[in-house]
């Protein structure tokens, strides 16, 4: 009888080992990952995301297709990745929670905003500070900021006013809407801007005006800050940037805060903390 009861026991404690090791199996965090393109930014982004998701926060990884159904089970957290993703996520009637990244942050301000359900975002371009500090350091006798505010960007004019501000400077900015000539636009600042900051908008710095801008600029040795380093490719004298890279470094961190607070609300979204600069040599000779 006492074999036989040693026997239950042992059985039971092997049970209540296996049945421990599977729940803890299964409260692994289960991530999707939705790219908005299969191009080499995003590939460059998983590539660095995933081992490193893996292996700080042990989750499952599943790389998405297509949009999910908004009926479909919800995953611990869906991660859109670039802003189309972002935008098709959070166009769903859903509650699942969405980590959006690598996207400009006033793409998808509005859509944030209107989401039910809980979600943040790590965005990709740069704090206006961190644009005006490279331009003081590069250029300390800088005066007056020429701005080209497009459709998406004019609603960056007030907070780059007052930052210019602070710093002693003189905001100089046009309003280009996308039907006007870019040029003829561009006049004021070809004429009063020591130099010219470009901020995201896909009306001012598209294919066909971005070279046009370019070459205006300097024929009148007024130099471009970018906002991505095609931008120092294409003819700019610097720009400040996050790589792919470093922004699925910091994905993972701003993942992990919150899925280790799950009973709270996600954490609130954030700028890129870490970032590289270029610098054109060319256009500096």
């Amino acid at each position: 009888m006492t074999g036989f009861l040693m026997q239950i026991r042992l059985t039971g404690l092997l049970w209540l080992c296996t049945t421990i090791v599977s729940v803890q199996a299964d409260e692994s965090p289960r991530l999707q990952i939705l790219l908005s393109k299969d191009t080499a930014v995003f590939q460059d982004f998983y590539q660095t995301f995933a081992p490193a998701a893996q292996k700080t926060l042990g989750a499952h990884l599943e790389l998405l297709e297509d949009v999910p159904s908004s009926t479909a089970p919800l995953p611990t957290l869906t991660l859109a990745v670039g802003t189309f993703a972002c935008l098709d996520l959070l166009a769903q009637a859903s509650t699942r929670p969405v980590l959006c990244t690598l996207t400009p942050r006033l793409a998808i301000l509005d859509a944030l905003k209107a989401y039910a359900g809980p979600a943040t975002a790590l965005y990709i371009d740069q704090p206006i500070d961190r644009h005006l500090t490279l331009i003081q350091q590069a250029l300390p006798d800088t005066r007056t900021l020429g701005f080209i505010a497009g459709p998406v960007s004019e609603r960056e004019v007030a907070a780059l006013a007052n930052a210019t501000q602070q710093r002693g400077w003189r905001l100089l900015n046009v309003n280009y809407t996308g039907e006007q000539n870019i040029i003829a636009t561009l006049q004021p600042l070809l004429d009063g801007a020591d130099v010219v900051l470009a901020l995201p908008d896909p009306a001012v710095y598209s294919k066909m005006h971005i070279y046009s801008v370019l070459l205006a600029l300097y024929r009148k040795t007024i130099p471009l800050f970018g906002f991505s380093s095609a931008f120092v490719d294409a003819g700019a004298l610097t720009a400040v940037f996050s790589t792919p890279e470093q922004i699925a470094q910091q994905t993972v961190e701003l993942t992990a805060r919150w899925l280790n607070d799950p009973g709270q609300a996600p954490p609130p979204p954030e700028y890129p903390r870490y970032y590289s600069v270029r610098v054109n040599r060319g256009v500096v000779k």
